[in-house]
């Protein structure tokens, strides 16, 4: 199925229709962030249990700096871990949930493109890009 014709058959729906379905893309949206949460913490644990007690990452105070950081280690240590496409696939599901309720809340074209667009760069930058390992 073509995007134009998944948008004419979102504007076709019923003012209700569309808003059901809203809320249920936006339940999923709070769901795959909270699966991609969850498998975050994961990865914090799995690293932290490799480094010594200074290097060790908090749970708190996470920014892009220190996510890079983390995201770089668990690479490092194991090269062959499935946790980070894990927490990748799951962020993606939920970035796709809220662009289609943003689609079917009637959020303008342009701002539901910026906002998937900047995501799955963001996405794909973080967990699927391959990038050499550091030692």
């Amino acid at each position: 199925m073509a995007l134009p014709t998944i948008i004419v058959v979102i504007l076709k729906l019923t003012v209700t229709a569309r808003l059901t379905l809203g809320f249920i893309f936006l339940a999923c949206v709070s769901g795959f962030g909270l699966a991609a949460s969850l498998t975050h913490l994961a990865i914090v644990e799995a690293v932290n249990a490799k480094l010594s007690t200074n290097d060790q990452f908090g749970q708190l105070g996470w920014g892009p700096g220190k996510s890079l950081k983390l995201i770089n280690e668990y690479r490092r240590l194991y090269p062959a871990g499935r946790l980070l496409r894990r927490a990748g696939i799951l962020t993606a599901i939920g970035l796709f949930s809220l662009v289609v309720a943003g689609a079917l809340f009637g959020l303008p074209l342009l701002g539901i493109t910026f906002i998937g667009a900047v995501g799955g760069l963001s996405l794909w930058s973080l967990y699927f890009r391959k990038r050499p390992v550091s030692n």
